[in-house]
């Protein structure tokens, strides 16, 4: 695998200042359990079954996005240098992604210079970020 496959955009990734919270509900909770999730409301429960059974889905294409020379948007893969949705320097900047999945986002932050901090329901999304 080349040097900039993958692989060499998940170690990158693991040396980067980017730290996802395990669950939004253990976020800032010790410890955690059955109890805890029995206590979210049906609605959330169901959104994090749905992205939790999905999540293997999603692997291999942030692995693919986790590696491009710049970010791309959306479903049309839009790239940033078209549409300069992220700061070119983001030293110094403290950021939280709500929702982020693979990490994606939070990766590119990061390469920036950001201290993030990515956020998601589902924790088998944050155990690929």
């Amino acid at each position: 695998m080349s040097e900039n496959g993958p692989r060499a955009a998940a170690h990158w990734l693991h040396r980067t200042p980017v730290r996802y919270a395990r669950s939004m509900e253990h976020a800032n909770t010790p410890g955690s359990g059955d109890s805890d999730r029995a206590a979210l409301p049906e609605h959330v429960r169901h959104n994090r079954s749905y992205w939790d059974g999905m999540a293997h889905e999603w692997v291999e294409a942030g692995e693919r996005h986790w590696a491009q020379d710049e970010p791309t948007w959306g479903i049309w893969g839009l790239p940033e240098s078209a549409l300069r949705l992220l700061p070119a320097r983001m030293s110094r900047m403290t950021a939280i992604e709500l929702g982020c999945g693979t990490g994606y986002v939070s990766a590119w932050m990061a390469r920036r210079g950001a201290i993030v901090v990515g956020v998601d329901n589902s924790e088998e999304q944050l155990r690929t970020a």
